[in-house]
């Protein structure tokens, strides 16, 4: 019964500390990197969803013209130039297979 007791309380503790971490973290993680400007401004699309219940805003800046960043934005996609994520992701998604089939049209 004792070990049962500690096992309880040993997850009962990782529950509290992911618990904390996750209610510390969203606030956080929902605006990173994103200005104060960016998070009040309207975006395309919001019009389809006028009162949220949650926002995530997420950014980043780049020092560099629109000219400089367009033709590393045109590659991306798995049917382009790749997700660029992990090779294990994309087989579990079966992006090769997608892949096959919008090249073999």
């Amino acid at each position: 019964m004792k070990n049962i007791l500690i096992i309880v309380a040993i997850l009962a503790g990782t529950l509290l500390v992911i618990l904390l971490a996750v209610i510390l973290a969203i606030p956080w993680m929902a605006r990173w990197g994103s200005i104060d400007d960016e998070i009040a401004s309207t975006f395309l699309g919001d019009e389809f969803l006028p009162h949220p219940s949650q926002v995530v805003n997420r950014a980043i800046t780049i020092h560099a013209t629109t000219d400089q960043i367009y033709p590393w934005i045109v590659q991306l996609g798995a049917d382009k130039g790749g997700m660029y994520n992990y090779t294990l992701l994309e087989s579990l998604m079966n992006c090769h297979l997608a892949l096959k089939a919008l090249r073999a049209h």
